[in-house]
């Protein structure tokens, strides 16, 4: 998915540009909100409802997990792959891996595979979806949203969104397995046992 996406990396963020879609998205309100998901403060708040909807705490500790270890990851890929924004003087392929040394895990500035914002909202919906199967539609129709902002807006390819699609989802399913979350089946705070004789 992700290398069939470099091929709309170029003409995609060329017809952007061309259009001046970066500045009409920073200026409006609109573009704020579809962002939103991207934001760390946002999955805090949705863990919070989680909590108070579900009365369990693992499902939401799995959301907030799953927020980190996405950021953790995109902080690194950023750092090894080295990708530099779309129309910031480097070419869409050129990479400069490891830039500014290990000081460039903290200072990746301008720095675009993957995209930030889309880890962190893909990695959202997929812990929203785990929790509340039916509405994963929605979570990933959010995700997918703020995606394609930072495409319109200039800040990434979509190969670098794709890529923050992968990554958000893995970490999801990660941080849901670490947590070991109970299956809505199953009553909280019970265990299954295997009784002798039974099957």
């Amino acid at each position: 998915m992700v290398i069939a996406a470099t091929t709309l990396d170029v003409p995609v963020s060329t017809w952007a540009h061309d259009h001046h879609l970066d500045r009409t998205l920073k200026a409006a309100w609109w573009s704020k909100v579809v962002k939103a998901p991207g934001h760390f403060g946002l999955t805090v708040a949705l863990a919070a409802v989680v909590v108070a909807l579900t009365k369990r705490w693992q499902p939401a500790a799995a959301l907030l997990l799953a927020g980190i270890t996405s950021g953790l990851l995109y902080t690194i890929a950023k750092w090894v792959v080295g990708r530099t924004r779309p129309f910031k003087g480097v070419p869409p392929f050129e990479f400069h891996s490891f830039a500014k040394g290990i000081a460039g895990l903290w200072r990746a500035e301008n720095m675009a595979f993957p995209s930030g914002h889309a880890c962190l909202a893909f990695a959202t919906a997929a812990g929203m979806t785990l929790i509340y199967p039916r509405l994963g539609w929605l979570f990933y129709l959010l995700a997918t949203a703020t995606g394609v902002e930072r495409i319109l807006e200039g800040a990434h390819y979509p190969s670098d969104v794709a890529a923050a699609l992968v990554l958000g989802v893995l970490s999801a399913i990660a941080a849901w397995r670490v947590v070991q979350v109970p299956s809505p089946r199953e009553p909280a705070g019970f265990e299954v046992v295997a009784v002798p004789g039974n099957p």
